[in-house]
């Protein structure tokens, strides 16, 4: 079975849920431009900012009660 393609987004962060300063892993609530959907993004960025417009790219992961999130590759 080949791994899922990594596809890249481009949005503004709406929330961050979560944020450890030591090693930059975020949680983060993100609205895509193309569509205007809110999808949970996780990963590595130092200092996430609500407002910023970025862009990521990675897959989509799908968790424990089928909750699925974005797992971008930065």
């Amino acid at each position: 079975m080949n791994p899922p393609s990594e596809i890249t987004l481009a949005g503004r962060i709406e929330r961050i849920t979560y944020y450890n300063r030591e090693n930059h892993f975020t949680i983060a609530r993100f609205r895509t431009d193309e569509n205007r959907r809110t999808i949970t993004i996780k990963g590595t960025m130092p200092e996430p900012r609500v407002g910023e417009s970025i862009t990521v790219r990675g897959r989509w992961e799908t968790h424990q009660g089928s909750s699925r999130a974005w797992a971008p590759s930065w």
